[in-house]
């Protein structure tokens, strides 16, 4: 009976065994080797801030900077129900899968707060991936686009501005999750589970499709799909060449030459544009070659009026 029970916990280990979180750690600190080789041989001031912090941890962060506050104590829970674990956000439940425990549900938003600063809240010294600033913002009665949703913080954040969000994930993993999360909302949020694309089929929509721009007045874009940011720009030019209020936050680290190529796209149609501030270290790219930095994301906006202070 001990023998049979030695060989279950065996198992049970090899099953609870990460090998892809593995296999990510070991390269993560390669990749900090590399980064400091570069840089040993070569002096560029420009990452100067970064280098030094990365030195003081001893291994590469994907967003290499100081953090300055936390989020204290986070009110979570298990839907009775659903069973799905969920945190609460400004007094709004934000649910995730039914596989992941209260922890790591909890670490993620924790993450998605201090971590990556998506939200803003000055957490850390820079947030190269915070999508709205006190210029580039959800303005009230928006209709909002967020490509490339996951948990869908940000959608749910904007929710009381917005006029329609549209939430678009192909995952499946988020499908349940996302509905729970917007099950309150469901006037006016549309869950769309699949990649935006050119062409509609089972697994893809175009723009077009999802939505009636007709009547649309203002629109802000949150855009986040994975190093497909550059084709669903050219797709909808026309879209994004129209005379109404938009504002677009892309993610330009995903690809080495997207932030210049994004920045000379938006000021083509007439917008503004500005990069969020600091630099990120991309390490799932692995093709990420050096200077290694690059920037997070491109705010661009073509407005008319004004956002309020963020």
């Amino acid at each position: 009976m001990t023998q049979f029970l030695s060989v279950k916990t065996l198992f049970r280990n090899i099953l609870k065994y990460d090998l892809r979180a593995e296999l990510y750690a070991i390269n993560k600190d390669l990749l900090y080797l590399k980064i400091v080789s570069y840089f040993s041989n070569n002096t560029v001031k420009q990452f100067e801030e970064e280098l030094n912090f990365l030195i003081s941890q001893g291994k590469p962060y994907d967003f290499p900077y100081r953090q300055l506050k936390t989020l204290g104590s986070i009110v979570s829970g298990i839907d009775l129900l659903t069973r799905l674990p969920f945190v609460v956000h400004n007094t709004k439940k934000l649910f995730f899968p039914k596989s992941w425990d209260l922890q790591k549900s909890i670490s993620t938003y924790r993450n998605l707060i201090e971590g990556e600063n998506i939200l803003g809240g000055n957490f850390s010294e820079k947030a190269p991936h915070q999508y709205q600033t006190s210029k580039y913002c959800v303005k009230k009665d928006d209709v909002v686009l967020e490509l490339g949703a996951a948990e869908g913080l940000f959608s749910l954040d904007v929710i009381d501005l917005a006029s329609q969000v549209y939430v678009f994930e192909p995952s499946k993993k988020w499908s349940k999750a996302l509905r729970m999360t917007f099950k309150p909302y469901s006037s006016k949020v549309k869950l769309i589970q699949k990649y935006v694309s050119n062409r509609d089929t089972s697994t893809e929509i175009k723009l077009s499709t999802s939505i009636d721009f007709t009547n649309v007045k203002s629109l802000f874009v949150k855009m986040d799909i994975e190093g497909f940011e550059k084709s669903v720009l050219e797709d909808n030019r026309e879209l994004f060449s129209k005379n109404i209020d938009i504002t677009v936050s892309c993610c330009t680290y995903h690809r080495d030459t997207d932030a210049d190529d994004f920045k000379r796209y938006f000021e083509s149609l007439g917008y503004e544009t500005e990069f969020s501030d600091g630099y990120v270290i991309f390490s799932t790219d692995p093709d990420l070659k050096p200077p290694y930095f690059r920037k997070g994301l491109i705010r661009a906006r073509k407005q008319k009026s004004k956002c309020t202070t963020i």
